[in-house]
């Protein structure tokens, strides 16, 4: 029973804590000593880091400035909780993502925020062969910027996708979700972005890519077990009557958003026991959700926005918030200044001041000054009823 009592109500580990180095993190480049063999260009142009993990090549890669002070948590590292003290930070990982093409760019932005929050906590330990010329540790941590870049992306379009579900705009939403969502006579598939481009272009990809789903669609449900896969038979079917007469894929959505959740957060969050003095005073076991890296941290704070759900975007500095009320529109970090702004902008409106003119005076897009004014109508007609 107490074991029982102790499963039933886990606590999310909100006190977790990463480190950073004060000197912020050392980039090399793709010919640099750092890089273990293993990372090194092969004839393949792919580098194996583990045996079910592939890394295009080459790439820069991201270390401590100095691996003993490091390893030794020394004074040279500083301590800090990102639930606390960054609570949105997932976000502001998604919003590293550049336009393809823009590698420096994209390496610049990583190294700031590896600089600023530490490495990801990605990549094992590697030993380096012994070089006296280097007069270096032998024991290195290193993170390459392909991965960064990898880990990115795969935020990036989970989180889209949770705002596409939360969207206003049914339009856009239902566009966007059937592009992510391929139904087949057996069932339901969700594909990345950058999947669905390459197969909007590519004919013969496009059609390798359904030999292999109708073959693995008709090997069985064992087989089955990707997070790409949503519904099939054996396979989440008691969704599948209710998905097939519907033609909005919002249910498969949400099912495909779960599956990537749970498929990030394996390895990367652990659960756990902890001895902790409870209210009498009395040692207590309790049992511990906590992120295992910092990887771990960032999925975790999406999980945690997608239970709550509770963040809102500030029309006005398009700065993400956390709300405690669901009827709040505007963020609370620039004192009042972003619902005065509000106020003056439907002013100007009032005033028969153009949309393209308010818009541009006020730095918003046509969309969150639409919005804007839809609020205020809103609250309007809840006045004088």
């Amino acid at each position: 029973m107490v074991i029982r009592a102790i499963l039933r109500k886990p606590v999310f580990d909100l006190d977790f804590v990463w480190y950073r180095p004060h000197d912020g993190i050392t980039r090399h480049g793709v010919d640099s000593p750092a890089i273990p063999h293993e990372w090194k260009p092969s004839a393949s142009g792919f580098l194996d880091i583990e045996a079910d993990e592939l890394v295009y090549s080459p790439s820069e890669v991201l270390t401590p400035p100095s691996e003993a002070i490091w390893f030794g948590i020394g004074g040279h590292l500083e301590k800090y909780q990102p639930f606390r003290d960054y609570p949105l930070l997932h976000r502001t990982f998604c919003a590293l993502h550049c336009q393809p093409g823009a590698v420096k760019e994209l390496a610049n932005r990583i190294e700031e925020f590896a600089s600023k929050y530490g490495l990801l906590g990605i990549s094992p330990p590697h030993v380096r062969p012994n070089n006296p010329e280097l007069q270096e540790p032998l024991v290195i941590e290193v993170e390459s910027l392909t991965q960064w870049a990898i880990e990115i992306e795969d935020l990036r379009e989970a989180v889209d996708l949770w705002d596409s579900l939360r969207s206003d705009d049914c339009t856009a939403r239902i566009r966007k979700l059937e592009d992510l969502i391929q139904r087949t006579d057996q069932g339901f598939w969700g594909q990345s972005r950058s999947l669905g481009k390459a197969l909007s272009t590519n004919h013969a990809l496009k059609d390798t890519i359904e030999k292999y789903r109708r073959a693995l669609e008709e090997s069985g449900a064992a087989v089955l077990s990707g997070s790409s896969y949503i519904a099939g038979p054996s396979h989440h079917d008691q969704f599948l009557e209710d998905w097939r007469a519907r033609s909005d894929n919002v249910g498969p959505a949400k099912q495909y958003l779960t599956c990537i959740i749970n498929e990030k957060l394996k390895g990367n969050i652990s659960p756990q026991f902890e001895l902790v003095i409870g209210r009498t005073g009395k040692e207590l076991l309790r049992t511990s959700i906590t992120p295992r890296n910092l990887l771990g941290a960032l999925w975790f704070q999406f999980f945690l926005e997608v239970m709550w759900n509770n963040t809102r975007k500030c029309p006005v500095c398009q700065e993400w918030f956390y709300s405690q009320d669901p009827r709040q529109i505007y963020c609370h970090k620039h004192g009042s200044g972003c619902r005065k702004k509000a106020d003056c902008i439907r002013h100007e409106i009032v005033n028969e001041k153009s949309h393209d003119y308010v818009a541009g005076k006020y730095g918003i897009t046509q969309d969150d000054l639409d919005g804007i004014l839809e609020r205020s109508s809103n609250k309007q007609a809840r006045t004088s009823n």
